[in-house]
């Protein structure tokens, strides 16, 4: 890996996601529910997501809760998540978007995991 950059632009947010993805990928303990997932289609819509959030483009419009509704969620999947996402941000990135984007990460996921997990039985 090069040297960590910056989150500056979309190029890098989509080499993160790139990143991200292969590691939840790679992973058996959440590689299942990713089975259906077209990585090639959803990465331009992930970097839509992250170019509003820490660059401020006006880039998504989409309801990002609702497209995963679906899933079979279990409240130890967050948990994977968030260290897959925190472990690529690391690895990839520095400074204050870095910080940002594993910041607004934990945020989604603590009203994620009330909402999909905690609704149920």
């Amino acid at each position: 890996m090069n040297a960590r950059r910056e989150l500056a632009s979309r190029s890098e947010l989509r080499e993160w996601m790139e990143l991200f993805y292969a590691r939840l990928l790679a992973d058996d303990r959440v590689a299942h529910l990713f089975a259906d997932l077209d990585l090639e289609a959803h990465l331009p819509i992930l970097v839509d997501f992250w170019a509003l959030m820490l660059l401020g483009e006006d880039s998504y419009r989409r309801n990002t809760f609702q497209k995963h509704t679906h899933l079979p969620l279990e409240d130890r999947h967050f948990d994977v998540w968030l260290e897959h996402f925190d472990a690529s941000v690391d690895e990839y990135a520095t400074g204050p978007r870095a910080e940002a984007a594993k910041a607004r990460a934990h945020s989604i996921a603590k009203i994620f995991r009330a909402k999909l997990v905690g609704a149920r039985p």
